[in-house]
């Protein structure tokens, strides 16, 4: 996999964060896209998946990697959303 960022460990969170960044890039592609049948979404989502550069999967990764430094450098507390004030 040459576009995991150099030194990154791949572990089952890191890599289940990355999958949520990608299915939120189909899901907006798909967005107002009315498809007739199951397979039809399915074709559709594998297409676009298909046309995902390495760009595109390097900044799920960047997103993934600045999510977890975060959370490491909050001692593990959960964060969500790029809106976070810290006391």
């Amino acid at each position: 996999m040459h576009w995991v960022p150099e030194g990154q460990t791949i572990n089952q969170i890191y890599y289940k964060e990355v999958l949520t960044n990608v299915r939120e890039q189909i899901k907006s592609a798909l967005k107002g896209t009315r498809l007739e049948s199951i397979d039809a979404v399915k074709a559709k989502a594998t297409e676009l998946m298909n046309k995902l550069s390495e760009d595109d999967l390097q900044h799920c990764f960047e997103k993934c990697k600045m999510r977890m430094e975060r959370c490491r450098d909050r001692g593990g507390e959960y964060i969500e959303g790029d809106n976070i004030s810290i006391v």
